[in-house]
């Protein structure tokens, strides 16, 4: 749009200079310009080729915005680690704790899982007015929104002594997150299957066959969670509680 704004604007100022070029006899008593008409439509197209350079330019940048971002998924052409593996963990719980972010969860889970559980129209009033009491409770508490804003604070909540991935080839295409028993939640292996070209996707346990069977897992577990009374008052810890229940629910337990 922005290419086509310089073409509108250059192609204005051709016309002003043919409408200056074509007056009649009754402004040649007025003092000469120092700059022809014909140099005036030069300058004017030369101005229109740079409108359209940097408009072609714009459109190259968001082109090239799209691409970094397709890239940018979690783990492309690299096989999973401890650091890919709280990004994707990070991941899945910012959508299960945003309003309306169940559909947005399931683009973070494996191909299968999104065929079979589906992303349009999935209901979750109920749970959004959980979670609307649930953000307001953890920003009084923790003094920001409910969501894991870097991997450090996932880091210390997740250590390595809890965290553990097997070393594998980058060419496999599957491999397993190992959570350890934490935050009053028992051990749970989270499986996870390469999605070329988006990188790493959580698998999720089979028997969540539909959204309605999604929504009611990430619910239950959220439930859990909501009792602030019980949350610690280490702001990283209760992320790591918060993220924990999150992977229970997607394995269905």
């Amino acid at each position: 749009m922005k290419g086509f704004t310089y073409l509108a604007a250059a192609a204005i100022a051709v016309s002003g200079v043919c409408f200056i070029g074509c007056k009649d006899d009754t402004d040649r008593n007025k003092a000469p310009t120092t700059q022809s008409a014909s140099d005036k439509a030069g300058a004017a197209a030369k101005d229109a080729g740079n409108a359209m350079k940097e408009g072609a330019g714009a459109v190259g940048d968001a082109v090239a915005g799209l691409g970094a971002k397709v890239a940018g998924e979690i783990g492309v052409g690299r096989a999973v680690d401890a650091g890919i593996a709280r990004e994707l963990i990070k991941s899945a719980t910012n959508a299960a704790v945003t309003d309306g972010g169940l559909d947005d969860l399931v683009e973070r889970l494996s191909k299968g899982d999104r065929d079979r559980i589906g992303t349009k129209d999935i209901e979750q009033r109920d749970l959004d007015t959980m979670l609307d009491q649930m953000g307001k409770d953890w920003k009084a508490k923790y003094g920001e929104n409910m969501k894991i804003h870097d991997n450090d604070v996932l880091e210390k909540a997740l250590p390595d002594s809890v965290l553990k991935v097997e070393a594998r080839d980058k060419n496999v295409t599957s491999n397993t997150i190992a959570l350890g028993a934490s935050h009053g939640m028992g051990e749970l292996a989270i499986p996870v299957m390469r999605d070329d070209p988006a990188g790493w996707k959580i698998d999720a346990a089979d028997s969540i066959t539909d959204s309605a069977k999604l929504r009611d897992a990430v619910t239950k577990h959220l439930k859990e969670m909501s009792d602030k009374s019980k949350w610690p008052d280490d702001k990283a810890d209760a992320y790591g509680a918060l993220a924990h229940h999150v992977m229970m629910a997607l394995q269905d337990k």
